[in-house]
């Protein structure tokens, strides 16, 4: 099959790195049009072909000739040309019976080759592509008119799936899988009687993340709690005003700022912390979160998790079982539920616990990609039954 994205190696797209490592039916080919971070996350033999051309042809001062272009076929991101010509080419190379297309904008852009080379397309919404990116009526436009076009469509939460069918998807093209955690990687770790407690958020600092909520919310409530830390891994555009934000709540002595940092260094700070914290918010345009891969991480590792009800986090999260959930903004509920937290231990092992048993049972990211192929090859059985039928 062949894998197609518009990144690969993105830190925070881990998850579409585990799926090709751990596919074991099909033989993966991806193809890509940035390929970063290599010596991170190494694809030990996985071909992989980079595309030359624009990462968004339907951006930039030559986008209304592209538009004028695809008006004609209603999909405003297909791709054609030299580029069409190139992954047909690989398509072919490559002996792909289904092309794997991970976010929608990438389905669209390859549905013109795989037409012409007779290959199914599978698309895998993940978060923007069917929140945020519905509001460009361009893409909007372009995915109701093509999303029947696609053998299947997969997604992470089920806020996602209802959004499909209701666009106009086949409920039965429909598949909710979810990224999943590699349970056997993120295991607990001993976590001994102690005085302090730390909290930790692994995330992108964009605004929908809500890094801003949690860090007020501690500040307000800091006082009453044990020596208290706070770890915030990543990077993103808002490091800055997060950490002039800190420095004025008089929380520049607790709180650290890591940047981005490797699985394994990852995984080392959520042994070290006491309580996960993620306050996702549905912003202005209207993204919600997909799937919280931190979270099950950290579910994963025996941690509590204090999250907000945005998108499919509520999918993964049972409120006062594995954790708790607030309302989105709601810095007073995030103030509260953090002192219950930090006051508990007995609460933190429990809802640990709870967390870990649901992950392995639920979001194994092996039973999770084996669903996944389960889909991939019955649209190949289909694609080679329709085939045969002329």
């Amino acid at each position: 099959m062949l894998v197609a994205s518009r990144w690969l190696g993105k830190p925070s797209e881990v998850w579409m790195w585990r799926q090709l490592k751990l596919f074991s039916r099909l033989q993966p080919t991806a193809l890509t049009w940035r390929h970063e971070n290599r010596d991170v996350y190494p694809m030990d033999g996985i071909p992989v072909a980079v595309m030359p051309t624009p990462e968004e042809p339907n951006d930039g001062p030559a986008r209304w000739q592209w538009r004028l272009g695809a008006a004609l076929g209603g999909n405003f991101y297909g791709t054609r040309g030299p580029e069409k010509t190139l992954i047909t080419k690989i398509l072919r190379d490559c002996g792909a019976r289904v092309i794997l297309c991970q976010f929608g904008h990438i389905g669209l852009r390859l549905l013109p080759a795989a037409a012409e080379c007779g290959i199914p397309v599978v698309v895998h919404f993940h978060g923007q592509d069917i929140s945020s990116g519905l509001r460009n009526k361009w893409y909007r436009w372009s995915l109701q008119r093509h999303l029947n076009a696609f053998a299947a469509a997969v997604c992470v939460g089920s806020h996602q799936r209802r959004r499909l069918v209701e666009l106009g998807l086949a409920p039965e093209k429909a598949h909710l899988i979810p990224c999943g955690v590699p349970t056997d990687q993120f295991c607990p770790a001993p976590r001994g009687p102690r005085e302090s407690i730390t909290f930790v958020s692994v995330t992108r600092l964009v605004p929908g993340k809500g890094v801003a909520v949690a860090l007020r919310a501690l500040a307000s409530v800091r006082p009453t709690l044990p020596p208290a830390r706070f770890i915030i891994v990543g990077d993103g555009p808002e490091l800055g005003p997060l950490q002039s934000l800190a420095a004025e709540l008089g929380l520049g002595s607790c709180v650290t700022f890591t940047g981005v940092q490797p699985p394994d260094t990852v995984k080392t700070i959520l042994a070290d912390a006491d309580v996960f914290v993620q306050h996702s918010l549905t912003d202005a345009k209207g993204w919600d979160e997909g799937f919280g891969v931190s979270i099950a991480e950290a579910s994963a590792m025996e941690l509590p998790v204090l999250v907000s009800d945005c998108g499919g986090i509520t999918d993964q999260v049972v409120h006062e079982v594995t954790g708790l959930v607030v309302a989105e903004h709601d810095e007073a509920g995030t103030a509260a539920a953090m002192a219950r937290l930090a006051g508990d231990a007995g609460l933190r092992r429990r809802m640990g616990r709870a967390g870990r048993e649901r992950m392995v049972l639920q979001f194994d990211t092996r039973s999770q990609v084996a669903r996944l192929e389960d889909v991939l090859l019955s649209v190949i059985d289909t694609a080679f039954a329709a085939g045969s039928r002329h």
